[in-house]
């Protein structure tokens, strides 16, 4: 078992399960799935990208020993620009980071992560969007 795909699993339910309704629904960009922001309606929306480790590596001495994945979960927050300020999404994003505190343990197939430290980013202004991303930092330790 690699893990990653039981850690991307446990990550992406805490989502869905601890943040409420606006990250399940039709106005979030998941990893392989289709979605435009430009459409004319759409005044925020968020994009979800698992971001698993390049080397994991021996949790323990021993031939059965577990292997540690550690990797970061980014949220990011999309508002349109509406010349109002950046309160609203900075909110949105801390409420984002609160649901990953440090110290949470999530499970999933057997596999547990747990959560390092979750914050969210500085207010980046681009042509119409307004943009904070959240990272969410994680370890796990699964069998090899």
């Amino acid at each position: 078992m690699s893990g990653t795909r039981e850690v991307q699993g446990a990550l992406f339910s805490h989502i869905v399960s601890a943040t409420g309704a606006n990250l399940s629904s039709s106005l979030t960009k998941w990893p392989g799935k289709s979605f435009d922001p430009e459409a004319p309606a759409v005044t925020k929306w968020y994009r979800v990208t698992f971001i698993p480790p390049e080397q994991p590596y021996r949790a323990a001495v021993g031939e059965g020993a577990a292997v540690r994945h550690t990797g970061f979960l980014q949220i990011d927050l999309f508002y349109r620009k509406t010349d109002t300020g950046d309160g609203a999404i900075r909110t949105e994003a801390e409420a984002v980071a609160s649901a990953f505190k440090s110290g949470t343990s999530l499970s999933y197939s057997g596999v547990y992560v747990n959560i390092t430290s979750a914050a969210a980013g500085k207010t980046i202004e681009e042509e119409a969007w307004l943009h904070v991303p959240v990272k969410i930092w994680w370890w796990a330790d699964v069998a090899n």
